[in-house]
C-alpha cells in the first residue's frame, strides 16, 4: 500500500489531469486510504468530478469530500441578473 504522501501526490497529479477540475484551491489529505478533499470549487459538477477523479487512484479506499461550492464573481453576477430578470418583461443578453 503507499504511504499517505504518495497516495495524497497521486490524487493531487489525478486531479490536474482531469480538465473539468480547477486543482488550485482543492487541499488533499491523505490518511490510511482515505482521502479528504477540502477547499472551493466553483460548480457543484466540479465538486463531484474531483470525487470522481480521487477514487480513480489505486491505493484510494474512501473520498470524504469537504469540498465548498461557491460560484465565481461573473457566475455570481450572471446568476443574479438572471434572476433580477424573471418575472420582468425585459429581455437582456448576458455575456
Amino acid at each position: 500500500m503507499n504511504s499517505n504522501a504518495q497516495l495524497r501526490r497521486e490524487v493531487e497529479r489525478e486531479l490536474i489531469r482531469e480538465p473539468s477540475v480547477d486543482d488550485s484551491q482543492i487541499r488533499v489529505i491523505a490518511q490510511g486510504g482515505v482521502v479528504t478533499l477540502t477547499g472551493r470549487v466553483s460548480t457543484y459538477a466540479e465538486k463531484f468530478m474531483a470525487t470522481d477523479a480521487a477514487r480513480h487512484v489505486l491505493g484510494v479506499a474512501a473520498v470524504a469530500n469537504e469540498l465548498c461550492v461557491s460560484p465565481s464573481k461573473g457566475e455570481h453576477y450572471e446568476a443574479a441578473a438572471k434572476h433580477d430578470l424573471q418575472g420582468s418583461d425585459h429581455h437582456a443578453t448576458l455575456r
